[in-house]
């Protein structure tokens, strides 16, 4: 497992395809900014006016698609979960308001 929270962005979304390599940079950083600080408000986490439109944008891409963010993320889950010694617990959310 990666030591920050940039190293994890990129072990998770660091080959996405979607699209453009400019997306997939976001996306890393997005990610990275999520894992910094997890139950805060997207515009918190995001740290600036022009980070969270740059947010809104990625994930309002018509290019961009839930596949296309998750599949990535399941991918190295599943990975890190193949090789560990320990209990893995694969818990999930999809509620919607």
């Amino acid at each position: 497992m990666a030591e920050s929270d940039e190293g994890w962005a990129q072990e998770q979304w660091g080959y996405a395809d979607l699209g453009d390599e400019r997306r997939r940079v976001r996306a890393v950083q997005i990610g990275a900014k999520l894992m910094a600080s997890p139950g805060a408000p997207l515009s918190q986490q995001m740290g600036s006016q022009s980070e969270l439109i740059g947010a809104y944008r990625l994930l309002s891409n018509k290019e961009v698609n839930g596949p296309a963010l998750t599949e990535p993320h399941r991918r190295a889950t599943l990975a890190a979960a193949a090789v560990s010694e320990e209990v893995t617990l694969m818990v999930q959310d999809r509620t919607t308001l």
